[in-house]
């Protein structure tokens, strides 16, 4: 009996001293026109970065239906960030995005986005943003010719959080 007890002991100190982790799925579309609707953002580069610590981010392509997922996220707080490769992106929307999340950009990547004045001439403010944005992380991530989105996430235990992730229209 007392052999039996301290194996349960055991075993039960054990699993509970796993890591606690979740799940984070979610889909990404935009707008191809009203006339035929929401597509499937297939091919979108999907990046998870923990908050807290500077461990490796998380990598993922969505599939033919703009599906995700990652499995076995240890609980904490990320950064998602989706760069879109069906769809444009304008300065306005880069300089909206980067500002938006500029907290989240700092603690991640250690990059400060420039307090900047933009005007009404688009090939003006895509020139300015492309000299503000220098730090080559942001460019390999395509931060420069894809929209993207910047989200914080939480990861729960033993929960899937689910994200969707719309970049509507396209700018053409």
């Amino acid at each position: 009996m007392k052999k039996s007890l301290v194996l349960f002991s055991i075993v039960a100190l054990l699993t509970s001293c796993g890591k606690s982790e979740g799940s984070l799925a979610g889909n990404v579309f935009w707008k191809y026109n009203n006339f035929i609707g929401n597509k499937p953002d297939s091919g979108s580069k999907v990046h998870l970065y923990p908050l807290t610590n500077k461990s490796s981010p998380f990598k993922e392509v969505a599939d033919v239906r703009g599906d995700f997922r990652f499995d076995k996220v240890t609980v904490g707080d990320y950064l998602l960030i989706v760069v879109s490769e069906n769809t444009n992106a304008s300065g306005e929307d880069i300089y909206g995005e980067l500002k938006d999340n500029s907290k989240y950009l700092k603690k991640v990547f250690d990059y400060n986005v420039p307090e900047i004045k933009l005007s009404g001439d688009i090939v003006k403010n895509y020139a300015i943003i492309t000299k503000t944005i220098n730090d080559t992380t942001l460019i390999r991530l395509g931060f420069l010719t894809h929209k993207f989105r910047i989200k914080p996430v939480s990861i729960q235990k033993d929960k899937t959080t689910n994200e969707v992730i719309d970049f509507g229209h396209t700018f053409m």
